[in-house]
């Protein structure tokens, strides 16, 4: 155990295993600036490529237990109403989020795939222009994710270079801003999701690169102090 590092993206493990000890020593790196950690944020995915915004806006969302789903839903049967084009592709292991959820109206705007490989699930976060990080201060355990655990979204935004659509309250603790992100608050989904499916390839581009900017201080960060 003596040469060991530890990366954990959920700090609730730490006791179960037995490495408590290790903790209180700063011998644990997180994906996040935690207390009694280092902060380490693995996020190399390949020789990812700035890629323009396509003309049929594309949204990437996880399904997961304990999120909302709601207001995605009402913000696109609103933005499928005003005849915008946009799609939704939904990965996960779970059928939380599925067609079921979904009205008739809605079924050729979300493509719904389950348990796929990492190579397809890195293929349709590479063709997609956003990453929706689906997390609500106060809804199930999303408090979590801005405490004691991390989002494996935030690290697809960060490789891949997909803005992401957050929560205002989790944003800072993923170092995301209105520079590289879109954040929305309890009552808005839809106003962000429609400025991000109208905004164009230019604004697009200045987001992608405010968002590089930031995934490449991570590894100045860590280069500084190794």
């Amino acid at each position: 155990m003596n040469n060991t590092i530890f990366v954990f993206h959920h700090f609730e493990f730490i006791k179960p295993t037995g490495i408590e000890s290790y903790y209180n020593q700063n011998r644990i790196w997180s994906l996040g600036n935690l207390k009694n950690t280092l902060y380490v944020n693995p996020h190399y995915f390949g020789d990812i490529k700035i890629r323009n915004k396509n003309n049929i806006t594309k949204f990437f969302i996880t399904s997961n237990f304990y999120k909302n789903y709601n207001d995605l839903v009402l913000a696109a049967e609103k933005l499928n109403n005003e005849n915008l084009d946009f799609e939704v592709m939904v990965i996960g292991k779970r059928e939380t989020f599925s067609n079921k959820n979904i009205t008739e109206s809605l079924k050729n705007n979300f493509k719904f795939k389950y348990h796929v490989s990492f190579r397809e699930l890195y293929e349709t976060v590479d063709s997609s222009d956003y990453i929706i990080i689906n997390l609500y201060p106060n809804y199930g355990n999303n408090d979590q994710f801005k405490s004691t655990r991390f989002t494996g979204s935030s690290q697809l935004s960060y490789g891949f270079l997909k803005p992401a659509l957050i929560h205002q309250d989790f944003a800072e603790f993923y170092n995301m801003s209105s520079e590289n992100s879109f954040l929305f608050n309890n009552f808005n989904f839809y106003d962000i999701m429609r400025e991000a499916i109208l905004l164009n390839k230019q604004k697009y581009k200045e987001k992608q690169e405010n968002l590089y900017k930031l995934s490449d201080s991570f590894i100045k960060f860590l280069c500084k102090i190794l």
